[in-house]
């Protein structure tokens, strides 16, 4: 897209980082929503959904960077920093591990360190396939095996 493209839909640089975060943020918070899947599968088929979108999609990788960074770079708009104040995909992620601990398939433990567990891995496998993106993709079975009562 050439820049004159760009200005035509984005008023400024810090309207389309903006936008872009509000997609990182918005696409998780929507991977949250009820699907009507029991809770492990419902964490195993939210990472096969993810892990997907990496290797289709080299923009997906890129963005779970852009977000790291967004969140953690003090020279972000005051616009972005306000966006990701409220962004907090671990609380809703450990009610659903809740669920999966009182049904069973979920293992024990803290529900919140273990959706820390889960995102975290899942950011980490981002951040590595947008890096080297000729590196193999881990299996989402993997991902979901962390949360997995064996």
């Amino acid at each position: 897209m050439s820049a004159g493209l760009m200005f035509h839909y984005f008023t400024s640089k810090e309207e389309l980082y903006l936008a872009l975060v509000s997609q990182g943020v918005e696409g998780p918070m929507n991977s949250l929503q009820p699907i009507g899947l029991e809770p492990m599968a419902f964490f195993e088929a939210t990472a096969e959904r993810i892990l997907d979108y990496i290797k289709a999609e080299p923009f997906v990788a890129k963005m779970f960077v852009l977000m790291n960074q967004a969140y953690y770079s003090e020279d972000v708009p005051a616009s972005v920093k306000q966006l990701l104040t409220g962004f907090n995909i671990h609380t809703p992620t450990a009610e659903i591990i809740r669920q999966g601990q009182q049904n069973g398939t979920i293992r024990q433990g803290d529900p919140l360190a273990l959706a820390i567990a889960y995102w975290s891995s899942i950011q980490g496998i981002a951040e590595t396939i947008a890096m080297y993106p000729q590196m193999p993709c881990p299996q989402s079975e993997w991902v979901a095996d962390i949360l997995r009562a064996h």
